[in-house]
């Protein structure tokens, strides 16, 4: 199933050596490429990381994803935990289980840590807008208020579209810093295999 993620421009564009079948005997390792000097790159304010910069350690959000496809559907619970808070880095914690309505497969994934730096170096090619925004295709479609939890938080709408192997998706995010992790509600469709991803915040904890 697909996943909304944060749009994080590439850092650094690295190019891999060629992958064959290994240096045949006697021959010299093949040379890793040069390290990449980013010192003269722009730098740029991670917009993730100011937004869980608002929040205590120990604040933990909920979002719930509910697939359906026919008369089939599959709920994916995506549980993320601010673990650690530092003037460099937050580090997230993310849990997913994932269930099929009917019963034909759960799963409780293990929970991986990830970490997201302040600031990042923008390549000269990319744009530092598009670290604004949830998609490099993404277009702001205005403000919306959504209630999260009892309580109205006004959004940035987005809208875009992606490819996938089932055809186009359409893709409407709404996105809020006053909430943690920045995703409020999205909504994505496949009208090519009528597949509807309904994501929202249903839980959202912080210590007193």
């Amino acid at each position: 199933m697909t996943r909304f993620a944060i749009f994080s421009a590439l850092a650094v564009i690295a190019v891999l050596p060629f992958a064959g079948c290994g240096p045949s005997a006697g021959s010299a390792a093949p040379a890793l490429p040069a390290p990449v000097d980013t010192s003269t790159w722009k730098q740029v304010d991670n917009p993730d990381y100011l937004n869980w910069k608002k929040f205590p350690v120990g604040t933990v959000v909920v979002r719930t994803s509910t697939t359906t496809r026919g008369d089939n559907s599959t709920t994916s619970v995506e549980t993320f935990t601010l673990k650690e808070l530092s003037a460099a880095e937050a580090a997230v914690e993310r849990q997913n289980t994932t269930t099929r309505s009917d019963g034909t497969y759960h799963k409780v994934n293990e929970a991986d840590v990830r970490k997201t730096a302040a600031r990042l170096p923008v390549h000269p090619e990319l744009d530092p807008a598009d670290f604004l925004k949830p998609d490099r295709k993404a277009k702001e479609a205005g403000k919306e208020k959504v209630k999260v939890l009892g309580t109205e938080y006004e959004c940035v709408r987005w809208e875009w579209s992606n490819g996938t192997e089932a055809g186009p998706m359409t893709v409407v995010a709404w996105l809020s810093d006053d909430v943690p992790g920045r995703v409020v509600k999205q909504e994505m469709r496949v009208a090519a295999i009528k597949s509807v991803t309904v994501e929202s915040v249903t839980d959202w904890k912080s210590p007193k």
